[in-house]
C-alpha cells in the first residue's frame, strides 16, 4: 500500500472555502462521495505538490489562471478549464506566475465508481486531462451547489445522496464537453463503417486483422481510432452486441444455451458461460430465470 506524499504552499485570500466531509459507512461503500471541496481563491505563492493520495481531483478554473504538470503534460489552466487527475499519479499544480491569481471550484472524491468514472473521462479525452467547458455547461454551478451541499452541519444521510448525485452529474457534463472539444469528435467514417459492420455481423468470427484489412487501415490505428470515438476495442464492442443478443434469446426464447451461444457468434459454450458471468455476474441460466420469475 503506498503512502500519500505531500508538499504545499498555501497562500488563499481569507474568503475561500475548504470543507472537509465525512461520509457514513453507507455512503462510503456505496455511492461516489466527497472527501474534501472548496472555493479557492489563491495568490501569486500557492502550490500543491502530491502523490500516492487514493482520491481523485476535480477541479475547475473560473478566474485567473493556473499550471498543472500531469503525467507527461504540462498545462495552463485558464477560465473554464476543467481538470481531473487520480491524485495516486505525481501531480504539481500551482498558480501560473504570469497572472498571479487563481480562483476555482475543486472538489476530492472516492467511492466504489469513482475509478471507473475516471477511466471512462480519459478514454473520451485519452490524451489529455484538461478540457474547455461549452459555454452552456452546468459544471459550475452543479460543484456550486455541492459545496453548499457538503458545508458543516448535522449528518445528514440524505445530503450525501444528493451530494453524490450533484458530483455525478458534474462529471457527466465534463464528458459530454471532452466529446465536443475535441476537433476530431465527428465519429471517422471508417469507424462508423466498422461499428456497424460488427453491429450487423456478431454471430460471424471477425478479428482485429478482418475488420483491419476490409476497411484498409492499420490494425493498431484502427482499434485506437475505435476506442476513440466509441469508449471500447473492436473486440470488446462485439463482445458486448453478442452479450446483448443473447439476453434477448434469454429471455424470449427457449433456446438452449449452446444454442444460444451459436447464434450469438460463440461456438464454445462453456467460454460462452464464463464470458456472460464475466459481464452480467450471473450465468446465462440464472440470469433466465431471474427474467422469467
Amino acid at each position: 500500500m503506498s503512502h500519500a506524499r505531500l508538499t504545499y504552499t498555501l497562500d488563499m485570500d481569507p474568503s475561500s472555502l475548504w470543507i472537509t466531509a465525512t461520509p457514513s459507512p453507507g455512503t462510503r461503500s456505496s455511492f461516489l462521495y466527497v472527501q474534501e471541496a472548496g472555493d479557492f481563491r489563491a495568490g501569486a505563492q500557492y502550490d500543491t505538490r502530491r502523490s500516492g493520495l487514493d482520491s481523485y481531483l476535480f477541479h475547475l478554473t473560473l478566474e485567473g489562471a493556473g499550471q498543472l504538470k500531469y503525467e507527461a503534460g504540462n498545462y495552463r489552466l485558464l477560465p473554464d478549464t476543467l481538470f481531473w487527475i487520480d491524485c495516486r499519479k505525481p501531480q504539481y499544480y500551482r498558480t501560473d506566475p504570469s497572472a498571479g491569481r487563481w480562483h476555482g471550484l475543486w472538489v476530492h472524491c472516492s467511492g466504489p465508481v469513482a475509478r471507473e468514472f475516471y477511466r471512462q473521462f480519459r478514454n473520451l479525452s485519452p490524451d489529455s486531462c484538461c478540457i474547455t467547458l461549452d459555454a452552456d455547461s452546468s459544471v459550475e454551478r452543479l460543484l456550486t451547489q455541492l459545496i453548499h451541499v457538503c458545508s458543516p452541519g448535522q449528518p445528514d444521510p440524505r445530503r450525501e445522496i444528493q451530494a453524490a448525485g450533484l458530483l455525478t452529474q458534474a462529471m457527466l457534463q465534463a464528458m459530454e464537453s471532452s466529446l465536443g472539444c475535441r476537433q476530431d469528435s465527428a465519429v471517422p467514417e471508417a469507424v462508423a463503417l466498422a461499428r456497424s459492420y460488427l453491429s450487423q455481423h456478431f454471430n460471424e468470427r471477425i478479428t482485429l486483422d478482418d475488420l483491419a484489412m476490409r476497411f484498409s487501415l492499420n490494425k493498431y490505428y484502427l482499434q485506437k481510432l475505435f476506442k476513440r470515438h466509441v469508449g471500447s476495442t473492436p473486440n470488446e464492442y462485439l463482445i458486448l452486441t453478442r452479450i446483448n443478443h443473447a439476453k434477448e434469446d434469454l429471455r424470449a426464447t427457449t433456446l438452449t444455451v449452446s444454442e444460444i451461444a451459436h447464434r450469438a457468434g460463440v461456438d464454445n459454450p462453456s467460454h460462452f458461460i464464463n464470458l456472460f458471468k464475466k459481464h452480467e455476474g450471473v450465468t446465462p441460466q440464472m440470469y433466465r430465470r431471474q427474467w422469467r420469475e
